[in-house]
């Protein structure tokens, strides 16, 4: 699957055992079961007269067919596109109330997620079926940037790892204040001693295009999930490629993307500084 372009006009995948079907056209979108009562109340009140409403049950899936009977289609799919994009600014307006690093360290490569990049990799994985009601981990998760918006975006629990006690005493106070605490335990250990089983990996590691600094994650994300998104400078994309090809992964997509980072440490003269990175997705190779 190709991550490129906007995440909106990707396939659009909804959560949880029960689905929502809408076929315009050629195109088939699936959507969580949460937007029901707004697509039916929005089919009911405006669109009536154009569409055609069919719901079926099958099994544990509920579907809801619509047929055009006019020229209402498009128009129909930029409204819920509409919808879609204020869900992912939503996100990043919260996720940008997250407290930054106060003493970053520089041998720990520290810099907090920006908040437009970590939405829009929530939202991503959201929309691959990979975050709401599931176990999702967060390696290295800093102040709790992705953690936490796994959490609002619905992740059944989510394990954030982080070894540098100052960053996870941060990312503690950030979760209660946007009131996901409930739903993320914080565990201080390095990469290395992380244990479990997950549905998902969300991660920012550090990363060195002159070292293995950073495969260490990609090493541990591949064993311990079936779904991966990372960030990884632009450099680094060919290190990983070849690292995952030889682990129980395989990339499903790279989007690239161009970041703006405040300065972080005493030698940063620059106010802002423009930085390529990658998304990253790989998946479980399935061997049967």
């Amino acid at each position: 699957m190709s991550y490129t372009g906007d995440p909106v006009q990707r396939f659009i995948a909804g959560i949880g055992q029960d689905y929502l079907s809408l076929r315009f056209k050629e195109n088939h979108f699936l959507l969580s079961l949460h937007l029901q009562n707004f697509l039916l109340k929005f089919f009911t009140r405006h669109l009536r007269k154009f569409f055609f409403l069919h719901a079926t049950t099958i099994g544990t899936e509920s579907f809801l067919s619509v047929k055009n009977q006019g020229r209402e289609t498009q128009g129909l799919f930029l409204t819920f596109q509409k919808r879609l994009e204020n869900m992912k600014n939503q996100l990043k307006k919260e996720l940008s109330k997250i407290t930054d690093f106060k003493e970053p360290k520089i041998s720990l490569e520290q810099y907090m997620t920006p908040p437009a990049l970590a939405a829009d990799m929530v939202f991503t994985a959201y929309m691959q079926q990979d975050i709401k009601g599931l176990k999702v981990a967060d390696l290295g998760t800093g102040t709790g940037t992705l953690a936490i918006g796994a959490a609002l975006a619905g992740a059944e629990n989510v394990k954030a790892f982080e070894k540098d006690e100052e960053a996870l005493s941060q990312a503690r106070k950030n979760a209660e204040k946007l009131g996901v605490k409930e739903f993320i335990d914080f565990i201080e250990c390095g990469v290395e001693e992380v244990e479990g089983d997950f549905d998902t990996v969300l991660m920012n590691p550090p990363f060195s295009v002159h070292s293995d600094v950073g495969l260490d994650f990609w090493g541990k994300a591949c064993e311990i999930s079936g779904k991966v998104y990372g960030i990884s400078p632009r450099g680094a994309r060919e290190p990983i490629k070849d690292f995952v090809g030889n682990s129980n992964h395989e990339i499903l997509g790279v989007e690239a993307y161009s970041i703006g980072l405040p300065p972080s440490y005493g030698f940063h003269t620059e106010e802002s500084r423009e930085t390529s990175v990658d998304l990253i997705v790989t998946g479980k190779v399935n061997k049967e």
